[in-house]
């Protein structure tokens, strides 16, 4: 799937990017690199998209036939969305792994079909107060909710369906501000991601007189160039808060275990492999990251060292298991033991 169309589709279904990246276990910083065209989109993200959005049309088709079934002559109907998760979850338990503003897509789903069919459909945002004030002691079901959702038409205006919200505001790039570097600040962010001239020129699939010209203030530099180096830095900082908290926490578990072996990777496509949130960046950028690591484990009293990352004796130990952090934080540790037997060519 193109990133455009991966994009598309992903906002028109309500879907948060950070949900995308909890389900697929990358970064943030990953899902937009897909968006953004700098990395390829996972096969398996694409396809969990499309089987949700096949699923939340037949969500849509089989609530506007309910509706079409009821009163022929009430032909306006108020169907309830809502402004976050928690209330959302609170009347909809069995649907706690779908965010919110999944949920209002599907209903504008179903106020675009029956628009076609002149019906008049208003999206109503839940007040969690209002409606336990107007239940006044009755208990909550789903024929109490909708009464309230259609007396709202007189109580109070109708929420327009362009101010109920599809995406929530995960997006570090929503303050224009952020791209406004000078000349030596993109140069500084440039290099402490790790990046060469050559490199980013790369990446941005420029010629390296265009990354020159950016550096030495003559030319602007490309809004993607610095979306695509913050995306790095905080791609550098999700994994630094991923290891660390882990170390900790086995830390925690066995006062004696304090010590954590980092792989090195040689070949950037081991990397990939290993870390695929890191594609289609070059090693340089995950040994910053490295760096990052090992200075915040240093504080917390955990001694870090880094081996030579092997992935075919990797995979063969890990064997059928599944691939996890705990597991390659394990294999990376039992280095430690073949190092200290001599057992290490």
């Amino acid at each position: 799937m193109e990133s455009k169309e991966f994009k598309a589709l992903r906002e028109s279904m309500g879907i948060p990017k950070k949900w995308i990246a909890g389900n697929m276990n990358v970064s943030v910083a990953t899902v937009k690199r897909w968006e953004g065209g700098h990395a390829a989109v996972f096969a398996a993200a694409a396809e969990m998209l499309q089987t949700l959005d096949a699923y939340f049309e037949q969500l849509a088709d089989e609530l506007a036939d309910a509706i079409r079934q009821l009163d022929p002559d009430d032909r306006i109907r108020n169907l309830l969305c809502y402004d976050n998760d928690n209330d959302f979850w609170k009347y909809h338990p069995d649907a706690k792994s779908i965010p919110h503003t999944a949920h209002n897509g599907v209903m504008k789903r179903v106020q675009t079909k029956l628009a076609a069919d002149s019906y008049g459909v208003n999206l109503v945002l839940m007040d969690h107060s209002r409606y336990v004030s107007w239940l006044d002691g009755r208990k909550d079901d789903m024929l109490l909710r909708q009464e309230w959702a259609d007396l709202q038409e007189t109580d109070r205006s109708p929420v327009p369906a362009q101010e109920i919200d599809l995406e929530e505001n995960d997006d570090a790039f929503a303050d224009e501000t952020r791209f406004a570097l000078n000349a030596g600040q993109f140069r500084e962010l440039r290099t402490s991601v790790g990046l060469t001239v050559g490199q980013l020129a790369e990446l941005m699939n420029v010629e390296t007189d265009q990354v020159h010209l950016w550096e030495s203030g003559d030319n602007e530099p490309f809004k993607k160039a610095v979306e695509m180096l913050f995306d790095i830095e905080q791609l550098q900082a999700e994994m630094l808060n991923e290891l660390k908290n882990f170390a900790i926490q086995m830390k925690a578990s066995n006062v004696h275990h304090n010590m954590v072996r980092l792989p090195r990777f040689t070949a950037k496509e081991d990397l990939w492999d290993f870390y695929a949130e890191f594609y289609p960046l070059p090693v340089s950028v995950y040994e910053v990251a490295i760096e990052q690591v090992e200075k915040a484990l240093l504080e917390h009293n955990i001694m870090p060292a880094v081996y030579n990352f092997d992935n075919n004796a990797y995979r063969k130990w890990l064997g059928a298991r599944k691939d996890t952090m705990e597991m390659r934080i394990t294999w990376g540790n039992l280095q430690v033991t073949d190092m200290q037997r001599g057992q290490v060519n």
